[in-house]
Order: C-alpha cells, then structure tokens, then sequence
C-alpha cells in the first residue's frame, strides 16, 4: 500500500529533469540566436570565442571606436571602418589640394548602427551630394559616430581626432544619450554611470534577454503612458544640465580656435506631437523603456526641449549655425526602426534636411 504522507521518490529526479530540460531548452534557443546574430550582423556572444572584436579602445583617444580597417557585419549589416575605427572611408591624416573635408560627429544615430551599408547613412549620402556640387574637388565626409557617445565623448573625439584630420567643417549631431544625464533619480543613485540608448551591443548582451525585454516594453511601461500621470516626477537634474552647456561651449571653443566652423545640428526622433497619442507611444516605447525610472513621454519631449534651448544659445553666443531638421524628417515606423534610430529612408531624410545648410555654410568657394 502507498504511504501518503510520504513524498514519492521520482518527484525529486522528475523535477530535476524538468529544470534541466528548461535550462537546454534555453540554452538552444540562445545559442539559434547568436548563430542568426552572427550571420546577419557580424556580432555575437561568439565573437570572443573567436578573438574577434566590434569595438576596441582607442589608444590614441582613450575613447572606445570599431575595429579599425576592418568589415563588421553579416547578411544584413555590414560595417567597414577606416585606420581610425571611424565607420567611412579611409583618408590621410593631412587633406588633399584642394580637397573639401568636411566631419560629423555623434553617436550610434550618426554610426548608422541599423544602416546596412556604410554609403547609405547620412554622413555618406551627404557626401554623394556635395561631389555632384563640387566635381572638380575631392570631397570626403568623415563619420565620426560610434554607439554610446554622450557629449563628453564626442567632445574628446573632436579634440583629439577630429580636428587634427583638418575637416573644413564639422556637423555636431548630439543624440538622445544625455537626457540621461537629465534623470535627477539616476543621478542621485548612480552618478558617475553613463548609459546609452539601446543599440546593438550584442557581445554584451544575451539575445534571449534581449528578446524578452523588447516584447515587454508594453507592459513595463503603460504606467508611463496612464492619464493618472507617470510613477515618479519628471525632475531634472540641474547640475548636468549647466555641465552639459560648459562642455558644449568647449567644443565650440575648440573648433573655433582651429579656425573650423560648426554646425549644431538637433536630433529626431521617431515621435512627435502632432502625431495621434496612441502613435506616439507606440513609436515612443523603446525611450520610455529606457528611462522609465525618470520620465513619462512628456517628460522626455521637456527634457529633449531643455538639451535644445542649450545648444541654440551655445550655438548663438559662438556665432555659429544652429539647425533645427525635427520638422524636416518625418517621424513613424517608415524613418525609424525603433525611437531614435533610423531606416535607410530616415537617413536619406536627414541628409536632404541637412544639405542646404551645410551649403549654406560652405558659401561660394
């Protein structure tokens, strides 16, 4: 007769079985996706496992950048960067007679981290147009965009790299980066911790997460998006922002004291408000995702507002162009694949929005 009270044997070695079961089914579904990863963009969990690398860091800078002289990248994304780890063209350290230089300076918006191919982000597409316009003059247009940058980091790019390669001028497109700067509660917690808007880091990151995490975007952050307001208060945090305006006023000094002219250029982003409510959090997602712990949607549109007026009166008070293109590039899922981040149709719109200013600025010679 079976003892009830007792506890059968088997539900011991049956439980074990069924979590080792779950951790190989996990474990193949992981590895499927790294494998897919790796053939289509080039980067995986496998890259270490192959000594292989997407970024380095940079010697000279001390900044992270791509592998240099390098093709990173699969079926579906392919990345070639120069000797400088830089996602353009190589180019010697001195311009060529009569050559037209001209640098853009960012993070993963401006590296085109969803773009396929180098020639159709818009650092490259604006260089096509500038040869038509100049065909008698070698035109290079460097891409000094790499995922991740805040303003610090494109500021020691533009001091230690890009001015000694001589651009004629230099295009500052400051993404969306450091609102998180902005987060008086993540300040407070971890003040020294800088993050950036998701991109694919995917040798950092286990995909099945990754998945995971996208899928629930919705549900993480509906309070976000509830009538009844957003779980935390929209604060801002005032010391970054005064940083953020000392930092910016450096960069344009140091331009100016090498005799190179700056455009300000602002960033664009997937959603707006003009759109239906209901489309602007759809597009909005993957950024309330991101700063959930600090603002609701309309926090951020306030926080996107405050990072502007500073680069409008830096931009001002150093005599420079300051170029507002949100109007100019359609927003919605055609432009944008997620947020911020653009579709080879967004970067053919940046590019077109930003041209006649770049020309304008270029004047007759």
């Amino acid at each position: 007769m079976t003892d009830l009270g007792k506890p059968s044997r088997r539900a011991v070695p049956n439980g074990w079985l069924a979590i080792g079961l779950l951790a190989f089914g996990l474990a193949s579904a992981e590895l499927a996706l790294q494998i897919r990863s790796q053939i289509k963009t080039g980067t995986s969990l496998l890259n270490p496992l192959r000594q292989v690398s997407t970024y380095i860091v940079d010697p000279a800078t001390g900044l992270s950048v791509y592998r240099p002289n390098s093709v990173i990248g699969g079926t579906d994304i392919r990345i070639r960067t120069n000797r400088y780890g830089l996602r353009s063209p190589d180019i010697p350290a001195r311009p060529l007679p009569n050559e037209l230089r001209i640098a853009v300076i960012g993070a993963s918006t401006v590296a085109g981290v969803y773009t396929p191919t180098n020639e159709q982000t818009f650092s490259q597409r604006l260089a096509v147009r500038l040869r038509a316009h100049y065909p008698d003059r070698p035109v290079n247009v460097i891409d000094a965009g790499i995922p991740g940058y805040w303003l610090h980091d494109m500021h020691r790019m533009l001091d230690v790299r890009v001015v000694n390669l001589r651009p004629r001028l230099i295009i500052l497109y400051a993404g969306s980066n450091d609102i998180a700067g902005l987060c008086q509660v993540r300040s407070r917690v971890r003040p020294n911790t800088r993050i950036a808007l998701p991109y694919p880091a995917l040798e950092k990151a286990l995909l099945l997460r990754d998945i995971t995490k996208k899928n629930t975007i919705a549900i993480r952050t509906s309070h976000l998006l509830s009538p009844s307001g957003p779980a935390k208060p929209d604060t801002f945090d005032a010391a970054y922002l005064a940083s953020y305006r000392e930092e910016l006023r450096a960069m344009f000094r140091t331009a100016r004291q090498r005799g190179i002219d700056m455009i300000m250029v602002t960033s664009v982003k997937a959603y707006r408000k003009e759109m239906p409510l209901i489309q602007q959090e759809q597009v909005a997602r993957t950024a309330l995702s991101y700063y959930d712990d600090c603002f609701s949607l309309d926090g951020i549109y306030r926080a996107e507002r405050s990072l502007t007026g500073v680069q409008r009166e830096v931009a001002a008070e150093y005599g420079q162009r300051f170029v507002d293109i949100s109007k100019l590039v359609p927003g919605g899922r055609r432009h944008f694949l997620d947020s911020t981040h653009l579709t080879p149709l967004g970067e053919q719109a940046v590019a077109k929005a930003i041209y006649p200013h770049l020309l304008a600025a270029l004047g007759p010679n």
